[in-house]
């Protein structure tokens, strides 16, 4: 009988264990106080943005992630939410190889907009990129990049194609 005990007693510690680590990872996850007095927002802009969550298998390797990434409707939303907050004083972008669609390059950038009409100063540092990275960081106040920086700016443009003297 006290062999069971032992069993049983070990089965409910580690069981216990258990619970009090998931506690804290998940604790973890949110800051739990608020920030306060004066602070900047510094933004690393990932390279990735999904438009939604992933759906959850349950099965899969992606279970075990603790974190998951920031959707387009996350970004967005979190830059709202400091454009009303009055404990952000200023928004710092870190952008890097955006691969991203133009419509959601476009709703970031009027959220960072939206930022600096809340009287925030928005600074944006460019390490390498192209086109979408300049379109991103030229929604800031002032762009910096370092003199290692790779840029490659090509510009957009449009061609129409006119195609009524074939019809006719």
């Amino acid at each position: 009988m006290s062999k069971r005990r032992g069993v049983l007693l070990f089965v409910l510690l580690v069981t216990l264990l258990g619970s009090l680590v998931l506690y804290a990872a998940f604790n973890m996850r949110h800051p739990s106080a608020p920030v306060r007095g004066s602070s900047v927002l510094v933004f690393d802009v990932p390279s990735r943005l999904d438009e939604a969550e992933p759906e959850f298998r349950p099965y899969s390797l992606d279970a075990l992630h603790w974190r998951r990434r920031p959707t387009r409707a996350d970004v967005v939303e979190a830059l709202q939410l400091a454009a009303d907050d009055d404990h952000f004083k200023a928004l710092v972008l870190h952008v890097d190889g955006v691969d991203w669609g133009w419509a959601k390059l476009m709703e970031v950038r009027d959220a960072i907009q939206a930022v600096r009409a809340a009287g925030k100063p928005v600074y944006a540092s460019v390490r390498s990129g192209g086109d979408a990275e300049y379109l991103l960081a030229s929604a800031a106040d002032r762009v910096s990049a370092p003199p290692t920086a790779s840029l490659y700016i090509v510009g957009l443009s449009m061609s129409p194609l006119f195609l009524g003297g074939c019809i006719d």
